[in-house]
């Protein structure tokens, strides 16, 4: 591919003619939108010939368009990891206002700031920047797609040209998932430039301490009493290079909460994802800091009244003195941290593994076991492309929406026959590039469609790992072209095989929590490693 076919998020909005918050809105909102084949993360870039069929398919380009010229000097917003997701859970920990101030210091394309503003009471301001003008537009967009006014919304930096100064010591609250990422080499942050900057109220940070460099810049903005949260790779937070002003934050009481999020994040952010959220004392500290592990959830909490009960939660959070905090690491980690009381554990423990017993049998007795054919014949194949021209079927994108009786193909896992909303949210879950078949129900099942698009199918058929995009590889694919009533016999197989997996999967999940219980009650001495437990 040459470089001459590659956009970025701006250029497509200008060929389209739409704000480039309505791209963004394309990336997060459709699994089907092509993924960036160049570029940085906070500077991706697109196959226009992808993109120009994406925007035809779905009826988003309503006249020719050539492909955008060059512009080296536009940059498209940083696409963050599950951003709606990821920002819901920290609008839920800003604290419930009735005015004042919230602000973000590098807000990039506003996701963060403005989904905290949708829920937020009309009378809170709101104030962001980024060096990115780009970006900025991409906010500005975004605010207005959320009915509010934000007070300011500049391009800007906290380290040199900061269009926010006038709210230092101002804001109610700071939200911030700072660009930690994109900074190095290319885009350093002048230290030297800064080295008596009244802000660094808690020391001078290292050069290699982004953490410690941004804790302390979102805290410059913070009034008495006022919240700061960070949304930080985790791997950050644990720098040598950082001891140092972690010690002072714990030390000083403004270290109010640190939230482990789920592992899930590690798959894309070596080590995973930490909140920080930071407190300005409006009177004698608090020199106490509440750890929260939500390593092991499967959810994350969106709402202040979620969030509070997960901080009454002892197999959650726990409350930890700064004296235990203030050793040679000075590891922020809440797992280490957060233990439920010994009663407890032992009860899980014990109830874990009765729940288990019953499981385990019924995933034995129900294993799925089939005889071989007594006549083994080729059963007659047909393309998927086929069908779709015979009327049997059609290949819809995203835009279509998901229904029941869907067969849905994303790009990196298993095809999922849609039969209720626990199957369209693990769709939703895995994200990614997904192709939809809608099968007519006089003539195709779609459970025996399915079941034989499996990956180890594709793999079969030569379709996967050859480079061809996920549609061609579908409409490649073949099924037996066998009557209805022999495709349903299929089906049950299949939908049984699911079931089992179902069954599976959740034995063993609760496997691996009696195994966490256990090591845990070993490791604290709650359990005997001696005395085996009666039934």
């Amino acid at each position: 591919m040459t470089r001459d076919n590659r956009v970025t998020a701006a250029e497509i909005a200008r060929t389209v003619g739409v704000g480039r918050a309505a791209v963004s809105n394309w990336r997060r909102r459709y699994l089907d939108f092509p993924k960036p084949v160049g570029g940085t993360p906070s500077s991706p870039t697109f196959a226009w010939d992808e993109v120009e069929a994406w925007l035809k398919a779905n009826g988003r380009l309503s006249r020719p368009a050539e492909q955008p010229a060059d512009s080296a000097d536009d940059m498209a917003s940083p696409a963050p990891l599950d951003d709606s997701l990821l920002a819901r859970t920290v609008a839920g920990l800003v604290p419930a206002l009735d005015g004042g101030l919230v602000l973000d210091p590098a807000c990039g394309s506003g996701w963060l700031l403005a989904s905290v503003a949708v829920p937020a009471k009309a009378d809170v301001a709101f104030a962001g920047q980024d060096a990115d003008a780009g970006a900025v537009e991409t906010a500005r967009d975004g605010f207005d797609d959320a009915g509010r006014v934000p007070a300011v919304l500049k391009q800007g930096d906290p380290f040199i040209s900061d269009s926010l100064a006038e709210f230092r010591m101002g804001a109610d609250a700071v939200v911030c998932a700072p660009p930690i990422g994109a900074q190095g080499p290319s885009r350093p942050i002048p230290l030297d430039r800064l080295t008596l900057d009244p802000r660094w109220e808690f020391g001078l940070p290292a050069p290699a301490d982004p953490v410690g460099i941004w804790a302390q810049i979102c805290y410059s903005y913070l009034k008495p009493g006022g919240t700061a949260i960070l949304l930080l790779p985790a791997a950050y937070t644990l720098k040598a290079s950082g001891r140092r002003i972690r010690a002072e934050l714990v030390r000083r009481g403004a270290m109010h909460t640190v939230i482990g999020l789920p592992h899930r994040f590690s798959l894309r952010i070596s080590g995973g994802l930490h909140i920080w959220v930071l407190q300005r004392p409006s009177g004698a500290p608090d020199h106490q800091v509440r750890m929260v592990d939500l390593s092991e959830a499967d959810d994350l909490p969106e709402s202040r009244s979620e969030w509070a009960a997960v901080f009454d939660d002892p197999a959650r959070t726990r409350t930890v003195g700064a004296i235990d905090l203030l050793d040679d690491e000075v590891a922020l980690v809440p797992a280490r941290h957060v233990r439920l009381p010994m009663s407890d554990m032992a009860r899980l423990h014990r109830e874990t593994a009765s729940a288990l017993e019953p499981m385990l049998r019924r995933v034995i007795a129900e294993t799925p076991l089939f005889q071989p054919t007594t006549n083994r014949t080729e059963l007659p194949l047909i393309s998927i492309s086929e069908l779709q021209r015979a009327g049997a079927l059609q290949i819809l994108g995203r835009d279509a929406g998901i229904r029941s009786g869907d067969v849905v193909i994303p790009a990196d896992s298993h095809p999922v026959a849609i039969t209720g909303p626990d199957d369209l949210d693990e769709v939703h879950r895995r994200g990614g590039p997904v192709e939809i078949i809608r099968c007519d129900p006089e003539q195709l099942d779609p459970y025996f469609v399915a079941g034989f698009l499996l990956p180890a199918t594709y793999e079969r058929q030569g379709t996967a790992g050859s480079g061809i995009s996920l549609r061609s590889a579908v409409k490649k694919s073949r099924v037996p072209r066998i009557p209805l009533f022999e495709q349903q016999r299929y089906s049950a197989a299949f939908q049984r095989i699911s079931r089992w997996t179902a069954q599976f999967d959740a034995a063993r999940r609760a496997g691996q929590e009696l195994t966490r219980w256990a090591v845990h009650g070993l490791t604290t001495g709650v359990l005997d490693p001696d005395t085996p437990a009666k039934r």
